[in-house]
């Protein structure tokens, strides 16, 4: 067998997949559910198994024989989207934000705390700071 052809892959103990194959039938039997979340729980369940048919992976080099389940490719399914996830993580962290906001924190001082007299939206809310 070919070193780069069968990479060590370890599942988690616990998948979103397992929780919905467990609890899904009685969480959807429980619940008025949109049919966009039934299909995106039935999506998941069955995402990278059997159910979905599946293929043959193949290594030009050795031959080495893999079989490979078909992804649901529904948008909330997590197996789905940690390739688009780690795209967008690398290409994020690759480029500064360029953004216009920033964090401000602040403590109110002891006077306005012990003594106020108006509402505490008007003393703690600060609302929106324009941007240059």
């Amino acid at each position: 067998m070919h070193a780069s052809c069968a990479p060590a892959r370890t599942r988690p103990a616990l998948e979103l997949a397992d929780v919905v194959r467990t609890y899904g039938p009685a969480f959807v039997q429980s619940r008025m559910l949109h049919p966009e979340q039934r299909k995106a729980l039935r999506d998941i369940e069955r995402c990278r198994t059997a159910a979905l048919g599946g293929h043959l992976d193949v290594c030009t080099t050795c031959a080495y024989e893999q079989p490979a389940y078909n992804s649901c490719r529904n948008r909330h399914c997590p197996k789905c989207q940690s390739l688009a996830q780690a795209r967008w993580m690398t290409v994020s962290l690759r480029s500064p934000a360029t953004t216009n906001t920033f964090d401000l924190a602040s403590r109110n001082p002891d006077f306005l705390t012990n003594r106020s007299c108006g509402p505490a939206a008007k003393l703690t809310s600060m609302g929106t700071l324009p941007t240059g």
